[in-house]
């Protein structure tokens, strides 16, 4: 980090205001989370609490042909691991993509409410960035789906290991978190 360049100096700000949970100088100039309206970044706890209580988000990557490519899916987020955790078909254009380019990135929006009478949006968002990958071990992928079912279907655990062992042809994919921001407007 330089400390010099605008860009440099504005982390540092924010890194000594706790603001930012990683960064890493070089992927400021390479697509990295950076908010030039300071004022709508939410405290980094908030972010982690709407990442852990989310339940739908969009995964963004980037296919072998270099194509943009989203993808709204279900989702949770370990705190221990700092990993947002999905499971998906092990063939496709997602998994194609995420071989091709594990870097990826992934959005959640749990409120936004359009205030008509002051023409703004109410919302709070978290963008994060990390590194995919597919699962391997087979007891690590059960786990992984007992987790998720947990977090998405608390009330129907009672089917747990019978919905497991029907969908025991699924790839689970980690992220692990290198970037975490969160964004909100609460203006009145």
């Amino acid at each position: 980090m330089c400390k010099n360049c605008r860009i440099c100096r504005f982390l540092l700000t924010r890194r000594e205001a706790g603001a930012l949970l990683w960064y890493n100088a070089d992927s400021v100039t390479k697509g990295g989370l950076f908010m030039r309206r300071t004022d709508r970044q939410m405290p980094l706890e908030r972010s982690m609490e709407l990442l852990a209580s989310g339940e739908y988000g969009v995964l963004s990557v980037v296919d072998g042909d270099g194509l943009p490519y989203g993808i709204p899916l279900n989702y949770y987020f370990s705190r221990e691991d700092n990993a947002i955790y999905f499971h998906t078909a092990k063939e496709g254009r997602k998994m194609e993509a995420l071989l091709a380019n594990p870097q990826v990135h992934f959005v959640v929006i749990p409120r936004s409410e359009i205030a008509q009478d002051l023409y703004t949006t109410h919302y709070e968002s978290v963008m994060a960035q990390g590194v995919a990958s597919i699962l391997e071990d087979p007891e690590e992928v059960r786990e992984q789906l007992r987790r998720l079912c947990r977090h998405l279907v608390p009330d129907a655990l009672y089917r747990l290991e019978e919905v497991i062992d029907k969908y025991s042809t699924v790839a689970v994919v980690k992220i692990a978190l290198t970037q975490v921001m969160g964004k909100w407007n609460r203006e009145q």
